[in-house]
């Protein structure tokens, strides 16, 4: 399109502009300097798309540092050029600052780039496409810019909408759709299975009400983009336990459980181990017994349509929480394996 537009510019700049130059005499001499502006100045789109796609390949790797220093050497470039080429260049001047900012927009991230491009050859040269790795940029881009948002935005509940709305971009571009709902304001700790690499994305997404995730390792399998939007859902440790310490995880869920939050704990199990076959860890269960809140086990499962379904299970019931630990587990995996069985799309 600037190609098109640079070789049209002797017909575009008089038809936009059609009386350019009349009331000084200087009409034609006018017209040429606008032609000739506006040709310099579409070198800089150009740029800049070369710039955004860089911007997002490092937001995808969770780089953020030179891409946020490129709009300020932007705009000093065109600052520098006002005030020390006008002498000699008139009003060309801006358009040189305008086009050398943008090649500094674009030059700044090249080392980061260069770097994050030789820590994937092995990836890409071992059968990632360069459309797979365009289509990790964008995801990466959308994610960080969705969680930019959700940071500037006030309160939980807010926050918690852009990152749904966020998430299901992400599923969307990923060919995954969730399906039902994850809701029960107040405090409760679900345990939910795992099924797909994209399971933290997943429950952000159908989520009604405010919740947390347990601990980092929610996201030990997403990209750091991914991982960068669903940050701010993330359990923080409790500062006073209200007894002895049982350890950074018991912590985070008991603070948030204490705080009337739901929070998420994820099963240890790799994606799509059966139900039955399911393990959690014992710090949600003795964070959930100190806090008293509901432990309600939550089942995702693959549709044939590719989907990925979220079923909540019934809580578990007293006589299933005063058992010791492994009664406790086996409660949940038959609740879960329960969960799974329910024909498809009910809950």
């Amino acid at each position: 399109l600037a190609a098109i537009v640079f070789l049209a510019a002797d017909w575009i700049v008089p038809a936009l502009a059609p009386g350019l130059g009349e009331d000084s005499g200087m009409q034609a001499e006018a017209r040429r300097e606008a032609v000739f502006l506006t040709r310099v100045l579409l070198l800089s789109p150009i740029l800049f798309a070369a710039s955004g796609m860089a911007t997002g390949m490092l937001h995808a790797r969770r780089h953020f540092l030179l891409p946020g220093l490129s709009p300020i050497l932007y705009n000093l470039a065109i600052i520098l050029a006002a005030l020390l080429l006008p002498e000699r260049f008139g009003v060309e001047a801006l358009a040189i600052g305008v086009v050398a900012g943008s090649g500094l927009h674009l030059l700044v991230q090249l080392p980061a780039l260069i770097a994050a491009a030789a820590a994937a050859r092995g990836a890409i040269g071992g059968g990632r496409s360069l459309r797979t790795a365009g289509a990790a940029a964008l995801r990466g881009s959308i994610a960080a810019g969705f969680g930019l948002a959700a940071r500037l935005t006030p309160g939980p509940r807010a926050a918690g909408y852009v990152i749904a709305a966020g998430a299901k971009m992400l599923l969307g571009l990923s060919g995954i759709e969730a399906r039902g709902r994850l809701e029960g304001n107040g405090t409760r700790l679900w345990l939910v299975n795992r099924a797909h690499r994209l399971d933290p994305v997943v429950l952000a997404s159908v989520a009604r009400d405010p919740f947390v995730f347990a601990d980092e390792r929610s996201f030990a399998e997403l990209e750091p983009g991914e991982a960068f939007l669903l940050e701010p859902l993330l359990g923080r440790p409790a500062k006073n336990g209200g007894g002895p310490a049982r350890g950074a995880l018991h912590d985070a869920i008991l603070a948030a459980l204490q705080e009337g939050r739901a929070v998420v704990s994820f099963a240890d199990n790799p994606a799509g181990e059966a139900p039955a076959r399911t393990r959690f860890r014992a710090e949600g269960f003795l964070a959930a017994d100190r806090s008293r809140a509901p432990v309600v086990p939550v089942s995702l499962r693959h549709r044939p349509d590719g989907s990925i379904e979220v079923v909540a299970a019934e809580p578990l019931s007293a006589p299933e929480l005063n058992g010791n630990l492994a009664a406790k587990r086996a409660a949940a995996r038959v609740a879960l394996a329960q969960a799974a069985a329910l024909p498809q799309g009910l809950e």
